[in-house]
């Protein structure tokens, strides 16, 4: 296992950057595995975790800034997931389902003892208790004890993330047509209807978007609709800002943001489809991260134009990560891990 540190100027940028020009997309470092990879995550103290995908898999923690080896490796099991990361707790969701509860040293910690087959990402709560939906309609919430919170059957399989508000209450999009809400006990408080599969559940302030075949639906908190707005094609993603507008995007190619009431503030098209998720740069919300299928990643302002793009030679996983502490974005290209800077004018 290597660490590359590289750093990759824009195809676009043709003359040294001055201060009035706008920012270049770099690829700051790189670091490479004998293996695929699994998505990476924002850890603690400026970190990111990183596991393997295939057996004997292996899990590590690089420096955010470099890239360099802070622990491990340490074995673990496969996974296609992005580990979740609360404080030094990281959880892993194995490619047959197993929960794996470790902390940085890679010493095994409680986890509940189940068996869930292919399932979602893993999420955690804002009270750092986890939520996992099985593909064959399990939904599971567990405590760092390894105690089964919640577990009821959501009435259809589910292949995106479940979404957790700040309440602890879980929503799931199902490939039978709802979205569903369970509370942190377990109680059914939700369920609406969507048209097709629902895919890519967000929630936030009361709020709660998602994706369906005929575009991107909100709800209150309470189950009421607030808007359902129009696409061409199935919305695959959606994820509610801090300022309560709401990124799209979907199979068209498409990536919207819309306001609190559905109007479309901007659209950007980066060519179909879009699966990977789409991040804001800041909680300005003036620049976003836009990963097409074919593997280039896009800067686009608020004003729906293209500030730069960066080839990332090959396609993208689903999950991407955002430093806290610095303007990185992480991503996973077959055995790299790759953090791109996006406000860099050097």
């Amino acid at each position: 296992m290597r660490t590359l540190y590289l750093g990759l100027l824009a195809t676009i940028a043709l003359t040294a950057c001055g201060a009035d020009e706008p920012p270049e997309i770099l690829a700051r470092w790189r670091h490479t595995s004998t293996m695929d990879l699994a998505p990476p995550a924002a850890g603690p103290e400026r970190r990111v975790i990183v596991a393997q995908r295939t057996n004997p898999a292996e899990l590590v923690t690089l420096q955010e800034e470099t890239g360099g080896v802070l622990e491990g490796p340490h074995a673990v099991f496969p996974t296609t997931h992005a580990p979740a990361v609360v404080g030094t707790n990281i959880y892993l969701v194995t490619t047959v389902g197993r929960i794996v509860h470790t902390d940085l040293a890679g010493q095994v910690l409680p986890a509940p003892d189940v068996m869930l087959g292919a399932t979602s990402p893993i999420v955690a709560a804002a009270d750092g208790t986890l939520r996992v939906v099985a593909n064959a309609g399990r939904l599971v919430g567990f405590d760092d004890a390894g105690s089964i919170l919640l577990d009821v059957n959501v009435g259809g399989a589910s292949a995106t993330a479940p979404a957790v508000d700040e309440d602890g209450n879980t929503y799931v999009a199902t490939d039978t047509g709802s979205l569903v809400g369970y509370d942190a006990g377990g109680a059914q408080i939700f369920d609406a209807p969507l048209v097709g599969q629902g895919s890519g559940p967000s929630a936030r302030g009361q709020v709660v978007a998602v994706g369906d075949a005929d575009g991107v639906k909100a709800f209150s908190a309470n189950g009421a609709e607030i808007f359902a707005h129009p696409r061409a094609a199935r919305v695959t993603g959606t994820r509610i800002l801090a300022n309560g507008e709401i990124l799209a995007w979907g199979e068209d190619g498409a990536v919207e943001l819309l306001d609190g009431s559905g109007a479309l503030i901007m659209s950007y098209a980066a060519g179909p489809p879009i699966y990977t998720e789409v991040v804001a740069i800041d909680d300005a919300a003036e620049r976003f991260v836009v990963i097409d299928d074919s593997g280039v990643a896009h800067l686009v302002g608020r004003d729906g134009a293209a500030v730069t793009t960066f080839a990332l030679g090959a396609r993208a996983l689903l999950q991407v990560a955002r430093a806290a502490s610095s303007p990185f974005v992480f991503v996973t290209v077959g055995r790299e891990v790759i953090a791109l800077d996006f406000t860099s004018r050097t």
